[in-house]
């Protein structure tokens, strides 16, 4: 039995073919419409506020003026330059404890010039979880990182001499 190429099969092949590369090329729940893309993407937006975008600059500056070499971060997950080390056989309860510190997110971050952790300026309305953060906190004394609550109304001079006082170069 032989097949028979008719103009009606050519036809139907090649739409099938068409269909086919039509489907393959359009991913699956896009929409190819012309600007739909700049619909979904409205414009961007500022990813902190006023108060906090201030607080960050005059951080930044305090610190740069007396310590050139060190660095500010901000909204900085507590797993990300803390970490738990045991040797013990209670390895699952300190596991846990790094889980819950890591959940914790510190408002501002302060590393040397090796980028070792120095100071975590955090305030207390960010409690979400009290016992989290007790815990966080001992973390950090026990690692030597100056744990600083922020106030409600941001940076004052006398918060940033705080900040800045452990940061100044030792006379000889």
């Amino acid at each position: 039995m032989s097949l028979v190429f008719t103009p009606s099969v050519i036809y139907a092949l090649a739409a099938m073919i068409v269909l086919a590369v039509l489907l393959l090329r359009q991913p699956i729940g896009r929409s190819t419409a012309p600007g739909a893309a700049r619909r979904l993407l409205s414009r961007p937006r500022a990813m902190w506020d006023a108060a906090k975008r201030r607080t960050f600059a005059d951080l930044e500056a305090a610190i740069d003026s007396v310590a050139p070499g060190h660095r500010v971060f901000a909204d900085m997950p507590v797993g990300a330059f803390l970490s738990v080390e045991t040797r013990d056989s209670a390895a699952r309860d300190v596991t846990a404890t790094l889980r819950r510190i890591s959940s914790v997110e510190v408002d501002y971050l302060v590393v040397d010039e090796g980028w070792s952790p120095v100071a975590v300026l955090a305030t207390p309305a960010d409690d979400r979880d009290p016992d989290a953060a007790a815990l966080t906190r001992g973390a950090l004394k026990a690692a030597g990182v100056d744990f600083i609550p922020l106030p409600d109304q941001g940076m004052t001079k006398d918060l940033l001499d705080r900040v800045t006082r452990g940061l100044r170069p030792q006379a000889i």
